[in-house]
Order: structure tokens, then sequence, then C-alpha cells
């Protein structure tokens, strides 16, 4: 007898290879409001933050330092987060990209922008219009804002007027400015921290006396609104982070991260268990972690932080090869596996296919890598496929002392592309994958368990059955593929 546990199917979270969403929902509605929690390891006074490509938070506080804060998901340094002192000083209160690697920063005291490079030195400062108020309550919040013609607006945010000033964006590091007065936005509040957002055309804002963020045009509408999440105050900035969530500085202490909300649609594989499934004896021993070394079908290697090792034998002939990983800024990684593709029957090179578990603020995710071997010595071509999210950070269930290390299986299939069975560490469950090599991952069926798992094997010969492990359980899951729909003719099913 066999019992069903759980299915789900459709693509969760994806992610261009990048820091933005790919959502359906034109509105607020992409985010999980509800699932907003803390970020561990951050406790300065921020009020604005920007997550660099190379997965960096820079933040800023009102006494003039700039804090680069390298992880989002290990704790702090004994000392801190590395911090420095701007040049020439002054009441930081808004940061953004410029459109090269430089950053820009607001002076609120001073009513100019000064202009950082990659290493937070200062290369230049750009002043504003005299139309702009000064004194007071000032500037807060910053913003780019690119228009389809490829020119590109600074927005913004002024305390004591409750409006936003929209001012042409610098050219560059030598154009001093002042920066013309373009228009002026009445909003009849104050925006304390901005960020565009590509795929919704529109500006996130922290609005201060309403307490919401809000979605603007750039024509000025606002087009949708929703609370500051439960447990926050003195809300300021807000950037995106990593698996398509939203970061929120809060000028009280600390970092939120408010989580892409997951489409759940009826499952079509399934994931079911014999009801005489075995329970491991008890005191034995918890497996030890997974890991991160990886061999499949004439290659070998190892991941040690970001850097992928690997060893290629072809014929007798050994090559040893290093690539950085292509990981999503500011997430780290946790689980790994390696599989091997040859097309068809063909004698030639086969491709490898690179699974691995990333942790970031929002979750745990998938991402998919192509390793292919190019005719130069010692030089293998990454190419990122895809990713997808695999669980939200807070839900219910999860174990707060959750394994360091992720378990993960891969391996071919005959439609030309993978599966993928993972097991996000603190939750109670294992996760199917479907990744074609020509489209975006997706996840195809899910299974609940009652003990966390921390080791999955896949044995020979068919059935396809994995077999999942807990410090003293083990359960065997069968595979079941969707059962073909039945259609109006007799003989349609049968093409």
């Amino acid at each position: 007898m066999k019992r069903l546990l759980g299915s789900f199917q459709g693509v969760t979270a994806l992610l261009t290879w990048g820091l933005l969403p790919q959502f359906g929902p034109d509105d607020l509605s992409a985010w999980d409001w509800d699932g907003a929690h803390a970020v561990g390891g951050i406790s300065d006074h921020l009020s604005a933050v920007h997550l660099t490509e190379d997965g960096t938070l820079i933040g800023l506080d009102d006494d003039g330092w700039v804090i680069r804060v390298s992880s989002l998901v290990e704790a702090a340094p004994s000392g801190g987060w590395p911090r420095s002192r701007l040049e020439g000083g002054g009441d930081l209160e808004g940061l953004c990209a410029a459109r090269d690697s430089d950053l820009l920063v607001l002076l609120e005291d001073r009513c100019e922008l000064v202009r950082l490079d990659g290493r937070g030195r200062r290369v230049g400062c750009h002043t504003l219009s005299g139309e702009i108020p000064r004194g007071g309550q000032g500037l807060e919040g910053l913003a780019r804002v690119p228009a389809a013609d490829g020119t590109a607006t600074l927005w913004l945010g002024h305390q004591g007027a409750s409006k936003v000033y929209v001012v042409r964006a610098p050219r560059g590091r030598e154009d001093s400015g002042p920066l013309e007065l373009l228009r002026t936005l009445d909003l009849g509040d104050e925006a304390r921290g901005m960020v565009f957002d590509p795929r919704l055309n529109g500006v996130l804002m922290v609005v201060d006396e309403a307490r919401e963020i809000w979605l603007v045009d750039p024509d000025g509408t606002i087009r949708d609104r929703r609370p500051w999440p439960k447990g926050t105050r003195d809300m300021e900035g807000i950037t995106h982070g990593p698996f398509g969530a939203l970061l929120l500085a809060l000028d009280g202490g600390g970092v939120w991260s408010i989580p892409p909300r997951q489409s759940r649609a009826p499952g079509a594989w399934r994931f079911t268990s014999s009801a005489a499934a075995h329970g491991a004896e008890h005191g034995q021993e918890p497996l030890p972690p997974v890991p991160l070394s990886l061999e499949a079908d004439g290659l070998a290697g190892r991941i040690e932080g970001a850097q992928l090792h690997l060893q290629v034998t072809e014929g007798e002939v050994e090559r040893r090869l290093e690539s950085p990983l292509a990981l999503t800024p500011g997430a780290r990684v946790l689980g790994a596996a390696l599989c091997a593709r040859r097309p068809g029957l063909s004698p030639a090179r086969p491709t490898w296919i690179l699974a691995l578990i990333e942790e970031g603020p929002a979750g745990h995710a998938l991402s998919m890598h192509e390793l292919i071997l190019q005719g130069a010595p010692n030089m293998i071509r990454m190419r990122r496929s895809g990713l997808v999210l695999l669980s939200p950070w807070a839900r219910s269930g999860a174990s707060e002392r959750a394994s360091a290390r992720a378990p993960l299986l891969l391996w071919a299939t005959a439609e030309q592309g993978v599966l993928c069975a993972a097991a996000p560490p603190g939750g109670h469950g294992v996760v199917l994958v479907r990744a074609p090599l020509d489209a975006q991952p997706e996840v195809i069926g899910a299974v609940a368990l009652d003990f966390e798992c921390n080791g999955l094997e896949r044995p020979a010969g068919p059935p396809l059955v994995l077999l999942a492990r807990g410090s003293e359980q083990r359960l065997l899951l069968e595979i079941s593929a969707p059962a073909r729909e039945e259609s109006g003719s007799e003989h349609e099913g049968d093409r």
C-alpha cells in the first residue's frame, strides 16, 4: 500500500543572472509580506543600503560611516563589519548605483552627491539644483531611474517638503553639476528610501508617515502600497536582495528581508512512500555533513568558498582546472552535485551539469550550471542556466540548528535534461526539480517528512527510488511520472 505524501508543480521564483525576481504580478503582491524577518548578523543603524554585484551589502549611517557587510547569512566578525569614514564627512542619507560600477551617496546637510568607486574611495562630487530646498529636514531617499531612451534621472526624497525632486543623472565622474531639476512629485509624504524595480517599471519607496511601502510609476502615480512588516520601526533604506527578496534597513538597527511569494499549483509528479518504510536503529550516529566534493564521468573536483577546483581525466591525460562559481550575490554554497551528459551514443566529450544549493536571506535556492571544456589547455567555461527558490527562510517547523550542508542528488534523463532531488537544511522535506538545458529549472514535486533529512541516496536500477536518511530514520521514496490526461479521442492518448 502506498501513501501520497504531497506534491506541487510549477516554477516557484526564478532569477535572471542578477538580483531581480521574475514574477507574474505587476504589483507588490509578488512578495510575501507576512514572511518578513530580520537578517542575522547585522545590528548597525543604517539609513541606506545597496547590494553590489559581488554580494557585498553597502550600508550608510547618519554619522558618516560607510559599512561593508560581506555576508548576509553569516554572523558579523567580533569587531563588527568593516567600515570607513566618508572623506569629507557629512550626513549620509541616500545610496544608489551609478551607470558604471560607482556608487552615489546623498549628503543631506550639503545637498550634494558624493561619488565612490568600487573600493569606497571618493572619486567625484555632483552638486544639485539650487531650486531644491536646503536646510532643516532635507533630502533623504535616492534612486536612479532609467528611461527607455537610455537616459536616466535621479529621484530625491525630501523630508520637510514631503516631495520627490527629479533631477537629471550625472553623465560621469567629471560631471560636477549642478544637476538640473526636471520636475517635482508631490506625494504628500516623506520618501525615506527608494529603489527602482525594472520588472515592475516603478520605484519602491519607504514612506514615513503612512508607515508603508509604495510602488510609484515613473509619472508619480501610486500603483500599490503595503504596510511596513510587523515588528519593524524607523525604516529608512530599501534595496533588492538575493533570490528576489527585498532588503529593508532600519534606522533603529538591523536589516529585514521580505522573501518572494512562492506560487504553488497542483502537482503532476508524485512522491509516494511504502507503508512499510523502515526506521533506523535508535542510537545510530547522525551522518556527517556532506562534503562539497564532486565526481562524474571523467570529472572530479571540490568547492572551497566560491571557487571550483576540477580534475579532468581524458584517457591517460589529467588536467587541473579552476573557475570561480557564478553565485547569487550575497549567498553561500551548502550543497553540490555533478552529473555528465553525452549527446546520444556519440563519443564526443560530455557536458557536465553542476547543481548548487545556495543559502541567502530569502531562503534556499537551487542553481544549475553547465560546465564546458574549452579548446585551450586548462580552460573551462561555466554557464549558469537558471535558479529556482526551494523554500522561504522563515517557515514553520524549521530547525534552529540547521545543518551546514544540504543533501543533493543529480542525474541525467533520457529527455536530454536532468532531475535533481534536494533537501534544504532546516526543513523537513525533499524537493524534486526538473532542469531542461534550454530552459529555466522548475519544481515538479515535493514531499513532507516527519524528520529532518541529512542524506539522500539513489539506488541503481529502476524503479526510480530515493532513500532519505535522518539521524535515526530512513525512508524510501518512489517517484512516479505524471499520468496522461484523458482525451476526447480513444486513439489520441497513443500518439
